[in-house]
C-alpha cells in the first residue's frame, strides 16, 4: 500500500502547508521544488534512478504565501481536536457513540454558547448523565481543557504525524 501512503508538506519555514500523496511529493522531488526531510526506512527504495526511499516530512524550497485560516468550529473538528475520546471517562469513541457537550449548558445565563473553550467530546453515556447541569453539580471532570485549535493541528489528525511535524519545529 505504499501509493497510499502521505507526506507531510512544509513552508520554507517549516508551516505545514498540506498533507499530499507520495505520487505529488516525488514529482516535486523530480522537478527540484523540494528537499525531503525524512525518508521511511524501513521501505526500499522507490524511484531507482535517483535512489530515494519514501518520503514522510518535505519541504519546498521557495516559500510560498498562504493567506492564515481559522479552524471552523463544527462538530467533527472537536472530536478531532479531543482525539475522539470522551473528555469525561476517557473512552475512545466511534460513529455511534459520539456527542459534543457543552460545558457550561446553554440554557444557563453565562453559558458562552457555541465556544472552543465551550465544547467538548463526549459519549452518550456521560452527556446523558451530565444532562443540563455544571460540572460542579455532577461528579465529572475534564479529562483537559478545552482550547481553540490551529487549523493545521485539525490537518494531522494522526499522532505519529503531530510527533513528525513537532520533531521538525523544535517543539516537545
Amino acid at each position: 500500500m505504499i501509493e497510499r501512503r502521505r507526506v507531510l508538506q512544509l513552508n520554507a519555514d517549516y508551516r505545514l502547508l498540506s498533507i499530499i500523496s507520495l505520487k505529488r511529493a516525488i514529482g516535486l522531488f523530480l522537478s527540484d521544488k523540494i528537499t525531503i526531510l525524512e525518508e521511511d526506512r524501513n521501505l526500499p527504495i522507490i524511484h531507482p534512478l535517483v535512489g530515494i526511499r519514501p518520503p514522510v516530512v518535505i519541504v519546498l524550497k521557495r516559500y510560498i504565501s498562504v493567506p492564515y485560516k481559522n479552524a471552523r468550529l463544527t462538530r467533527k473538528n472537536i472530536l478531532l481536536r479531543d482525539e475522539y475520546q470522551c473528555q469525561y471517562c476517557g473512552i475512545k469513541l466511534g460513529k455511534h457513540n459520539s456527542t459534543v457537550d457543552h460545558i457550561i449548558p446553554r440554557s444557563h445565563k453565562d453559558s458562552p454558547g457555541n465556544r472552543w473553550t465551550n465544547l467538548v467530546a463526549c459519549c452518550n453515556k456521560c452527556n446523558s448523565y451530565k444532562d443540563n447541569r455544571l460540572l460542579s453539580e455532577t461528579n465529572l471532570k475534564l479529562k483537559r481543557l478545552p482550547y481553540k485549535p490551529q487549523l493545521e493541528d485539525l490537518v494531522v489528525m494522526s499522532r505519529e504525524l503531530r510527533e513528525t511535524l513537532k520533531k521538525f519545529r523544535g517543539e516537545r
